[in-house]
């Protein structure tokens, strides 16, 4: 309990400062819009900033910056390639996205991940978490769907220390064969070396194993 409640005053404690910037990207762009993609408002924003996203498709983010990344009010927008956090020293919040993936690299500060999704097929793991001192998902739905490669984590998360909230996590299915070669195995939802997990109110499966056909 002491845990929430020291999560809880943080995120009380980090929101935007009075004089803090709003950035807003559109790619349909028009009056009001800064930016037409995600990558460039980052780039324009300075720490404490919001930056506000529209509907639409965008492409992958560096996120190293510690501000706040949304969904637009009423609007949910699509990233259509991998995402990465990192290097982030006090907050970063990324929320009301569908990422195609998403990748939190070494941070020694806060990084929040809320009301996303996370969902594709692949090769690699849909969410991978490294060293990172604090990860908080909330009300994130991350799956791995079956493409005919070896199955693998729906989620890693290598020496870090990571909070999962109102979360569904589903490992990858095993892919079906003929019978002269066996099936393949289902994924794992969490794979977790070295770390520290909280689960409140989550969902977390593996994936089932593929099946002979023909």
């Amino acid at each position: 309990m002491k845990r929430w409640i020291w999560i809880a005053a943080l995120l009380a404690a980090v929101s935007a400062p009075a004089s803090a910037k709003t950035w807003i990207v559109d790619d349909d762009g028009g009056p009001g819009v800064d930016f037409t993609e995600i990558q460039p408002a980052i780039d324009a924003a300075a720490s404490g900033d919001l930056i506000l996203v529209r509907d639409g498709d965008y492409k992958g983010f560096h996120l190293t910056k510690s501000l706040v990344l949304a969904a637009d009010t009423g609007h949910r927008p699509r990233v259509t390639s991998a995402s990465t956090l990192g290097c982030i020293i006090t907050t970063a919040e990324v929320s009301g996205f569908d990422l195609d993936r998403l990748y939190l690299d070494p941070s020694t500060g806060l990084v929040v991940i809320d009301d996303c999704a996370c969902e594709a097929w692949g090769h690699t793991e849909m969410m991978e978490i490294e060293h990172c001192a604090l990860v908080l998902l909330s009300r994130c739905h991350v799956s791995f769907h079956h493409d005919g490669e070896l199955a693998r984590p729906c989620v890693k998360i290598t020496e870090s220390e990571v909070i999962f909230s109102e979360c569904t996590i589903l490992g990858q299915d095993g892919w079906d064969s003929v019978m002269s070669d066996p099936p393949g195995d289902g994924g794992d939802g969490i794979e977790a070396e070295s770390s520290t997990l909280y689960v409140q109110a989550t969902t977390c499966l593996g994936g089932a194993g593929g099946d002979y056909s023909g």
